[in-house]
């Protein structure tokens, strides 16, 4: 017990650290949005979602560097199915609403379209730099897609208010020290989640599936309980999509860079891991595209599957 204790005060020290890093950075994102004039839809589709993912991108970053290639994929993939799992899961029961499909329905076929082209990338156990490029070109698709709703909702008229210097002083050590509490969290997370793997006899993969996706997908998951406190569960949604393309077509990319050019999937994460996380965006696609709104009873289905597939990985993998 002693010698799992310390790293377990550790790695929780570092996600309190990592959620309060990410929690400033975004709060530092949406000043600059107030400040700049540039459109919330698309601060929030972009910036914010690339601010919630933070903690992934650098987790991965930071344990493929390390070597331990188990936590950089495990946690990747598994904020995908914890984001949906949990987050969506939980604001479609909360919250179900109609929603619009000219905004829905590409963003979440881009967001499958990068996992189902992560799944065929990685069938030879490899993650290549071409694989990459292929994968990137997805997101940049998304951002484009996202900057140009964001001019046709707003007819280009941004706002701007005037500010202080000592707001200006304030907002921009909040964003630069909220980026270092990212680093600073992931690293504790990473250290110490591997310790935990070792002194437990649990798999890298496992953990980084599990304990560290969900812990780095927090900042998602705070974003979702926000948002359906307000009755905002499209918001949710949306974020939850820029997150997981974001999780799949940067994180892993950015990761194989890191690695020397090529990044080890397992047969777990190709044969499993992936098409669970294929499963889940189309429970959450396909009804929507349908019924043309969430249903309750989506979110039901979708955090049952999540359970069941935590259970399974855990106690047969």
């Amino acid at each position: 017990m002693e010698t799992v204790f310390m790293p377990m005060l550790l790695f929780t020290l570092g996600l309190f650290i990592l959620i309060k890093g990410g929690d400033t950075f975004v709060d530092a994102a949406v000043w600059i949005s107030d400040v700049t004039g540039i459109p919330k839809l698309i601060i929030g589709a972009t910036v914010i979602s690339i601010a919630t993912t933070l903690p992934e991108l650098f987790v991965s970053v930071l344990a493929t560097a390390d070597g331990s290639l188990g936590i950089a994929t495990g946690n990747a993939i598994g904020s995908v199915t914890a984001n949906i799992g949990v987050g969506m899961s939980i604001g479609l029961i909360a919250s179900p609403a109609a929603v619009n499909l000219k905004d829905f329905a590409p963003k979440a076929c881009m967001m499958l379209l990068a996992a189902v082209a992560l799944l065929r990338l990685g069938t030879d156990g490899m993650i290549s730099i071409s694989d990459s490029f292929m994968l990137m070109a997805v997101l940049a698709a998304y951002i484009y897609s996202n900057i140009r709703s964001g001019q046709r909702a707003t007819g280009n008229n941004a706002s701007r208010i005037s500010i202080t210097f000592p707001e200006a002083a304030r907002n921009t050590a909040k964003f630069v020290l909220g980026a270092c509490g990212i680093v600073l969290g992931a690293s504790m997370l990473v250290t110490n989640g591997q310790i935990l793997a070792y002194a437990l006899g649990v798999s890298e993969d496992i953990i980084g599936l599990t304990l560290i996706a969900v812990g780095t997908s927090l900042p998602e998951l705070i974003t979702a309980a926000t948002a359906i406190a307000k009755n905002e569960s499209a918001l949710t949604v949306g974020n939850i999509i820029g997150a997981n393309i974001i999780d799949t077509a940067l994180i892993l990319p950015v990761c194989s860079a890191v690695s020397g050019g090529s990044l080890a999937i397992s047969a777990r994460t190709v044969y499993i891991d992936l098409p669970a996380a294929i499963f889940l965006m189309l429970l959450v696609l396909i009804p929507t595209i349908k019924n043309k709104s969430f249903k309750k009873w989506q979110g039901i289905a979708i955090l049952a599957f999540y359970v069941v597939y935590v259970l399974f990985i855990v106690m047969f993998t």
